[in-house]
């Protein structure tokens, strides 16, 4: 048997290739660095179809040990829910063409990293869709200008621009204080009621004068 390449997942979240000379699943344990195969298994197993080949990559480790010895990297769906500890391996397999037995082969870095992003939605690279974005044409630009605000944004019920408030102010009347109305009117009707008494004694001095 040729030798082939495994990715050993450190407990801190890193990867790691590996050769191994001669594969035989039973001693996996050992390349993960544990003593005992006690709770060393196969938790997860991944069906992926890659450039027209089907890959089956399947995640070796433990699901018990000390709480300090958790692996914190991020399984793709359904082994996000399972808690390893200490290092994993991840191994692919394809199917043999005449016997259907699964044979294991070569596992990258980079082929992990395609067929994570796909088991997890295939989700896109934002710096990838950057230029499209740039080149993207701006709903407003095709807005005329009168349904349009002084800053560029769409008018609606909600949005009033500074020249529509004026507008609005100077037809809506401001309302007087009817109190301040009747003092006023009282304040005016007292002073025409004094005004004639002044001019009357001014009168009679001038007529006392003649005298």
């Amino acid at each position: 048997m040729s030798p082939i390449n495994v990715l050993i997942v450190n407990k801190d979240a890193t990867l790691t290739p590996y050769k191994i000379k001669e594969f035989n699943e039973e001693k996996l344990f050992k390349k993960c660095g544990f003593k005992s195969s006690n709770g060393f298994d196969c938790f997860s197993t991944w069906s992926i179809r890659l450039s027209g080949q089907k890959y089956f990559v399947r995640l070796f480790g433990k699901n018990t040990g000390k709480t300090t010895s958790e692996n914190k990297y991020e399984f793709p769906p359904p082994a996000d829910n399972i808690l390893l500890f200490g290092n994993a391996v991840l191994v692919a397999f394809t199917k043999h063409k005449e016997t259907d037995e699964l044979c294991a082969t070569d596992l990258t870095q980079e082929h992990w990293l395609l067929v994570e992003n796909k088991l997890f939605g295939g989700l896109d690279d934002l710096s990838n869709t950057a230029e499209d974005d740039e080149n993207e044409e701006d709903e407003l630009d095709n807005i005329p200008s009168s349904l349009k605000t002084k800053q560029g944004y769409l008018k609606d019920n909600f949005v009033v621009s500074s020249s529509e408030e004026d507008e609005i102010n100077e037809k809506v009347p401001k309302k007087k204080n009817p109190s301040n109305k009747d003092t006023k009117g009282k304040k005016k009707s007292s002073k025409n009621r004094e005004e004639p008494q002044a001019k009357k004694e001014i009168l009679l001095c001038e007529e006392e004068y003649d005298y």
